[in-house]
């Protein structure tokens, strides 16, 4: 004996057979030849329809899916406990907003209930009637998508797509307040992961993204990066994939919207004819061989100055020793030498400019006059002064 409710003729066969041989089956179909079939349709239909929340489609789709023919099915239908089917697309909506783990929304709820298979209408009414906190669920949406670093207005589009109100999107920007700054500089940080773009063009693409001007602005601004070898990074990466002209570099380097002086940096290093565009290692390593070369260049002329001053301090200070001992002799002389008269012992005076030796150093009114022999003084082709010889 099989017992089962509400089970259609084609069903109970397949069940029969499964179990018993086909002459066993036959025989038993045979005794329930008087069996209503409509009437184990409508029990199947009040079993099913006790289940809150379905659509008049998926009753049918199950009623034959157990083998109900056509006729039974229309049948309870026709004969059954009448079901509200825009009251079971609320229940419907309120189950599934209950215990739905992802994004729950009016987009997402009205998919849910056409995948359902309920009218637009049904659809319709669940949408208003369901008591859904749309603002609570805007809240769990704008949360679950600044998972990733998101604009203002890219979260609105989002919440927008999802079917949320404006009133209801605003309120729920007040509550979760997102940082939007903040999140600026995280995308910036994502799209300069490479770090091979210009400022400027990562401040248009932050405001591709739905940042502000201002936004991008700041989040650029305070960035620590190295302009000049991002855009040999750019020409390293550009490059690879095709032979350029120094010319056709520079006016992509401009193109990307690096600064005439990154791009000068930048063709300095290039090898035109060759094509070759060195990385950054191999420019930082030439550039420190430079400076290395340079600072050794000038160690080198400072002490060669240094050497050179101290020879010219040195020569100085013999002159001015040699100097000051002229100048101490003559001074002694002059202060032994009569005022007047002829010179003593065979010696003469002589000016530190002109041309004619004197007997007395005041002669004359000489000023710091030399004590020289007279020998010396006429050998030097001074003539006696008709003043005092």
């Amino acid at each position: 004996k099989i017992e089962q409710s509400a089970v259609s003729r084609l069903e109970l066969s397949e069940l029969l057979e499964s179990s018993y041989s086909e002459k066993a089956a036959e025989y038993a179909l045979r005794k329930l030849e008087g069996t209503d079939w409509n009437n184990e349709s409508l029990q199947a239909y009040d079993e099913i329809t006790g289940t809150a929340g379905l659509s008049e489609a998926r009753i049918r789709s199950r009623l034959e899916s157990r083998k109900f023919e056509a006729d039974q099915v229309d049948y309870a239908f026709q004969n059954g406990r009448p079901v509200n089917f825009k009251e079971a697309a609320r229940i419907n909506a309120a189950r599934y907003l209950e215990h739905e783990t992802g994004t729950r929304s009016r987009k997402t709820l009205r998919e849910h209930l056409n995948k359902e298979e309920f009218e637009t209408g049904q659809v319709s009414f669940a949408l208003e009637h369901c008591a859904a906190d749309w603002t609570g669920l805007a809240e769990s949406r704008i949360e679950q998508l600044l998972e990733k670093p998101l604009s203002e207005k890219k979260v609105r589009e989002d919440l927008e797509n999802h079917e949320f109100a404006d009133d209801e999107i605003s309120e729920a920007l007040k509550t979760v307040k997102p940082d939007f700054q903040d999140l600026c500089r995280k995308r910036l940080n994502e799209l300069n992961a490479n770090q091979d773009s210009s400022k400027s063009g990562l401040a248009k693409k932050l405001t591709n993204d739905g940042f502000t001007s201002k936004q991008a602005e700041e989040a650029v601004s305070a960035l620590k990066a190295d302009w000049k070898y991002n855009a040999v990074r750019y020409a390293v990466k550009t490059c690879a994939l095709e032979d350029l002209s120094a010319s056709e570099l520079e006016k992509k380097l401009e193109q990307a919207g690096f600064e005439p002086s990154q791009t000068e940096f930048v063709l300095k290093y290039y090898d035109e004819s060759s094509h070759d565009m060195p990385d950054e290692d191999e420019i930082r390593n030439q550039i420190r061989k430079e400076e290395e070369a340079k600072k050794a260049a000038e160690e080198k002329a400072r002490k060669e100055a240094e050497e050179k001053a101290r020879q010219a301090e040195e020569k100085a200070r013999k002159e001015a020793e040699e100097q000051a001992r002229i100048q101490a002799k003559n001074q002694q002389a002059q202060s032994s030498a009569p005022a007047v008269g002829a010179p003593i012992g065979g010696s003469v005076w002589i000016p530190r400019t002109g041309s004619k030796y004197h007997s007395y150093a005041g002669c004359s009114n000489m000023k710091n006059p030399s004590c020289v022999t007279l020998a010396e003084a006429q050998a030097w082709g001074y003539a006696p002064c008709k003043k005092c010889w």
